[in-house]
């Protein structure tokens, strides 16, 4: 599983097609928006949106995923 963090100028349906790549590679991609937009400077609410919302899928899929098979990555923010 691998929980991704978008950036900042694109919005998350951008990444679709690096989703679908990883998924026909067997991995299962996360990808939770926690921004307000472009200019949502908010850092500190963004990392804990993103923890929680990542959390919150990880426990709902828990009986799927081992924790030690979680890679969390992201880009730009």
């Amino acid at each position: 599983v691998i929980v991704f963090g978008h950036g900042q100028a694109l919005a998350t349906q951008n990444y679709r097609l690096m989703f679908e790549h990883l998924a026909r590679k067997g991995y299962a991609v996360i990808s939770p928006a926690y921004s307000n937009g472009f200019f949502d400077r908010d850092w500190r609410r963004m990392g804990e949106d993103y923890a929680a919302l990542a959390q919150e899928t990880m426990q709902r899929f828990a009986n799927y995923v081992e924790p030690n098979e979680v890679i969390f990555s992201g880009h730009s923010k």
